[in-house]
């Protein structure tokens, strides 16, 4: 399976909305697919955990 994400579109979304409905996206990705490889599972929780640094970062920004 190939994601249709990856960690520039993360760093390119400036909006804590487009960042949730990417967070959305590989959620159900994550519990929705049956077939997923280790590798596939580690790099989505990679992009969770970028996308949460993100959303901290827009948010301090914010402030």
């Amino acid at each position: 399976m190939h994601l249709k994400l990856s960690k520039e579109d993360i760093f390119t979304s400036y909006s804590v909305d487009q960042l949730e409905v990417k967070r959305k996206y590989l959620l159900d990705t994550l519990f929705y697919t049956t077939n997923l490889s280790n590798v596939e599972r580690f790099e989505i929780h990679h992009l969770l955990m970028l996308i949460d640094y993100q959303k901290e970062s827009i948010q301090e920004c914010a402030v």
